[in-house]
């Protein structure tokens, strides 16, 4: 009896193919994981905010900057994780060692620097030349309340309007009154004989925050927002509410220092 032709090749040519489909494949060459994935050698480096009160929001807030107002708290928080941290302000021998200091200046000092210096223990497997300490200075000019930046005149519009251009005033009126944004709703004024703010202002080097507490005299029509100055030191944006306690309404002023 002669075998059959088909079935041969039925096992000749598909069970070796079977085999082959089913073989277990070499076990994956095992790589390490790189010791030094995501580490950095030790390196120094700050930020330098002031800490202000948001009269609106009622809390603190951090607002950078490298120019503060006397009377500011000025905040130096190292970055990174360092067992070691040394501070030295200007030519004061006094030494802080905290990751965060925060100081308070009654005097325009003018231009300060700041240094750090931080350590660690080096990590010579992957970085041979990092000797585990760093050091990097910045530096925070203090001036006195009425040099503040973001005092001036600033001819603009309100988006809503932009054709419709007027000017808003920001003067420093002493340390009574304090910083007063004159205009933003037209025809606000400071009479000489109010003493105090009618709209109080919390304010930094470039920034300012408007409380009115909903006076409707003199034309101040409540205002409560934020006023900053931008990155060029010449425009002036005003994000604000204004009108009676049940009908406010939202206004963004943009203008440019004259």
């Amino acid at each position: 009896m002669k075998p059959n032709k088909f079935r041969y090749y039925y096992f000749a040519v598909v069970l070796p193919l079977m085999w082959l489909l089913t073989a277990c494949p070499d076990d994956p060459v095992k790589v390490e994981p790189d010791p030094c994935e995501g580490k950095t050698p030790v390196t120094a480096d700050f930020d330098i905010s002031t800490i202000a009160y948001d009269v609106i929001e009622k809390s603190y807030f951090k607002y950078h900057t490298d120019t503060a107002l006397v009377y500011n708290r000025i905040t130096f928080e190292a970055k990174g994780d360092y067992e070691y941290y040394e501070w030295q302000l200007g030519d004061d021998p006094t030494i802080y060692n905290d990751k965060i200091e925060i100081f308070q200046f009654k005097e325009a000092w003018g231009e300060l620097k700041m240094r750090l210096i931080v350590k660690n223990p080096p990590d010579t497997l992957c970085f041979p030349a990092d000797d585990g300490i760093d050091t990097v200075y910045k530096t925070i000019t203090v001036v006195e309340l009425d040099s503040a930046a973001i005092i001036g005149s600033y001819l603009g519009y309100h988006t809503s309007d932009t054709l419709d251009t007027f000017r808003v005033d920001v003067k420093y009126e002493g340390m009574l009154k304090g910083l007063i944004i004159y205009n933003i709703n037209r025809g606000f004024f400071m009479p000489e004989n109010i003493n105090g703010n009618i709209v109080s202002i919390s304010w930094l080097n470039k920034y300012a925050i408007m409380k009115s507490d909903y006076c409707y005299s003199y034309g101040c029509q409540s205002p409560d927002g934020y006023a900053e100055l931008q990155a060029d030191n010449k425009t002036l944006i005003v994000n604000y509410e204004a009108g009676p306690y049940d009908d406010r309404k939202e206004y963004t002023f943009i203008g440019v220092k004259q």
